[in-house]
């Protein structure tokens, strides 16, 4: 006799369909107001959401060129401050962070360094789900929410991606800062080694003008220039008086 969980779906084939359904609810939560677009790309936390460009656009990583344009245009002008006055500020942040994440989807070096982070993020989706379900087997709860709801299987896979991309960031902005330290010393070094060149030169340039000064004293001496300096001092020298005969 077979037994009742032969015809389930091994948990990746359900981590798969379950992506499908979340791809659908994606698709019916794209479409917002000008007002929901600002918010969403503005709310708190939004720059930890916004460090995927395709959260941004609201587009599949799938999506061509195309695509991703027909998307920026769509909601560049939902929430362009021109058109929403009212909000203006907030409006410029949105359109910002439109506007960035568009440029960086233009760019294949980081749209592939991105799509990989994406990956990354699905597979260590994948592995915590499938290591819950592990879990829940030996307590004998099965199936796990995740399973029983779209909803909740979205929400578990998009914050596993945002911690992702949050750490990248993280790791991003060390490395950042590690080069700009490194790069501040080299040139407190740089600037100390063209001080001392600067007065290694200036010592140089005061020793070469007072060569002239030296050689010719040198001369006078080898001539018997010096012999005037000492015709002087013989000058101012004590001598004894002369002595003068006594007359009687």
């Amino acid at each position: 006799m077979a037994s009742g969980g032969t015809n389930q779906n091994p948990p990746d084939d359900s981590f798969k369909n379950f992506l499908t359904e979340v791809k659908a609810i994606e698709k019916r939560d794209s479409v917002l107001t000008s007002e929901q677009q600002i918010q969403r790309l503005t709310k708190p936390g939004s720059s930890y959401l916004n460090l995927n460009p395709f959260e941004v656009l609201q587009a599949d990583p799938s999506a061509d060129k195309t695509e991703l344009k027909k998307k920026y245009r769509t909601l560049s002008i939902l929430v362009h401050p021109d058109k929403n006055l009212e909000r203006e500020e907030s409006a410029r942040k949105a359109f910002d962070a439109i506007s960035k994440a568009y440029k960086l989807l233009e760019d294949e070096d980081e749209t592939k360094k991105i799509l990989q982070i994406i990956e990354d993020a699905k597979a260590l989706s994948s592995k915590k789900l499938s290591d819950k379900r592990k879990e829940a087997k030996k307590l004998g709860n099965l199936p796990i929410e995740e399973d029983k709801d779209p909803e909740l299987m979205k929400k578990f896979v998009r914050n596993t991606t945002v911690k992702l991309f949050a750490d990248y960031e993280l790791r991003r902005k060390q490395l950042e800062r590690r080069e700009t330290e490194e790069k501040k010393r080299q040139r407190n070094e740089e600037i100390v080694e063209e001080e001392r060149k600067k007065k290694e030169a200036k010592f140089k340039d005061a020793w070469e003008k007072s060569r002239t000064n030296r050689v010719d004293n040198w001369r006078n001496f080898k001539t018997g220039g010096v012999s005037k300096h000492k015709e002087k001092y013989q000058k101012t020298a004590f001598k004894p008086p002369t002595l003068k005969p006594e007359k009687r």
